[in-house]
């Protein structure tokens, strides 16, 4: 009697198994016919957002408040931030990888592009005198602040006007 449930249960698995693998290969082979009549659109990848690790500074009011404004109505429209914080993250290679925490340890970064270094002056505040240096002076650890100055006019990957960083003297 253990016999006759042991084939039974091993045929339901079997049967089982064969459907899945069948499932498998119709689920995966490409259609034969394309549909002519849908263009394909290609959506770009989004750029790189500032990466954050805290409260949200901007209130969100302030956000709806700046997206009713119309196009063509609105002229110019900018943006500027000032960061402040010690560098806990940097790689510089094809762009700029910045990452920084602030004293009460929010993290705050950016991905600013190669087109984007361009824009970028870095300085080191000497008593009150800046002294241009380049970002291969920038260490781990050094204390920094960031001003941006972004285009809200333009989408996120043309918005950047200039960035400043400087260098903390300590």
């Amino acid at each position: 009697m253990s016999n006759k449930i042991l084939t039974f249960i091993f045929v339901v698995l079997f049967v089982i198994l064969i459907g899945e693998v069948g499932y498998f290969f119709y689920s995966s082979r490409t259609p034969a016919v394309e549909n002519q009549l849908a263009p394909t659109i290609l959506v770009p990848a989004p750029p790189s957002q500032p990466e954050r690790q805290g409260v949200q500074a901007i209130k969100d009011d302030v956000l709806n408040y700046l997206s009713v404004a119309n196009e063509g109505v609105i002229i110019s429209s900018t943006l500027e931030n000032q960061y402040q914080g010690k560098i806990i993250k940097l790689e510089i290679s094809d762009g700029l990888k910045i990452i920084f925490q602030s004293e009460n340890g929010a993290v705050n970064g950016y991905n600013f592009s190669k087109q984007e270094l361009e824009k970028i002056s870095v300085f080191r505040d000497n008593a009150g005198e800046n002294e241009e240096i380049t970002l291969n002076d920038l260490k781990l650890g050094d204390q920094i602040t960031i001003d941006i100055t972004l285009n809200l006019l333009n989408d996120l990957t043309n918005s950047l006007i200039e960035s400043k960083i400087t260098l903390i003297s300590k």
